[in-house]
C-alpha cells in the first residue's frame, strides 16, 4: 500500500493517495472490530454460567464487544500503519 501511494504521489495524485490511507484507516479498524468480537466470544465463552432462564447471546457478546471497543486506545487513522504510510508518501 505505501508503494501504491508514493507512485500516486510522484504521478502528482494527492487525491487517490487520501483515499487509499482513508481505505488503510478502514481495513485497520475492521481489523479492530475483529480483534474485539475474537476477544468478546473468548470472554463470553470463558465466563458463561448457565442459568434458569434462556440466554441471549447475542447481548451478552454486543455488551462484551462494546466494553472491549471502549477500552480501545486510538483511532485507526493514529494507527502505526497509517503513520508509516504517511511518512513514506511525505517524506
Amino acid at each position: 500500500m505505501k508503494e501504491i501511494a508514493v507512485d500516486f504521489e510522484r504521478e502528482n495524485e494527492s487525491g487517490k493517495v487520501n483515499e487509499l490511507e482513508n481505505t488503510v484507516a478502514e481495513l485497520l479498524g475492521t481489523y479492530e472490530d475483529c480483534r474485539h468480537y475474537t476477544s468478546a466470544i473468548e470472554s463470553v465463552g470463558n465466563t458463561y454460567q448457565p442459568g434458569a432462564e434462556l440466554t441471549d447471546f447475542k447481548k451478552l457478546l454486543n455488551d462484551e464487544f462494546t466494553k472491549l471497543k471502549g477500552n480501545q486506545s486510538s483511532a485507526p487513522q493514529n494507527h502505526p500503519l497509517i503513520r508509516q504510510l504517511r511518512e513514506a508518501v511525505w517524506r
